[in-house]
């Protein structure tokens, strides 16, 4: 994750919703409607939501806030939705 993204980040004071697509998707507006008490931060491909969830959690000694990611399922096999749809990633 970049450190800018990051400190970004950790001026919300906001626990994060990592999501795909962009800031001008219509995923973008539904989850900042959805989750108002999160910071949506789009970022890409789904490889980008579950890089930068897993890197912003990691460095939770810095912080008191959580990361979490949202992923479409698309052509996804059946044993990678199944290993994001812990505590911290749900494959829709």
């Amino acid at each position: 994750m970049p450190q800018e993204l990051f400190l970004e980040l950790l001026g919300a004071r906001r626990n994060i919703l990592f999501i795909e697509g962009d800031n001008d998707s219509l995923d973008f507006r539904i989850y900042s409607i959805l989750y108002p008490q999160y910071q949506i931060m789009a970022c890409g491909g789904c490889e980008k939501v579950i890089q930068y969830t897993k890197a912003f959690n990691e460095q939770n000694a810095l912080h008191n806030f959580k990361a979490y990611g949202i992923i479409n399922r698309d052509c996804r096999k059946f044993i990678f939705i199944r290993m994001c749809h812990n505590g911290y990633f749900r494959a829709i």
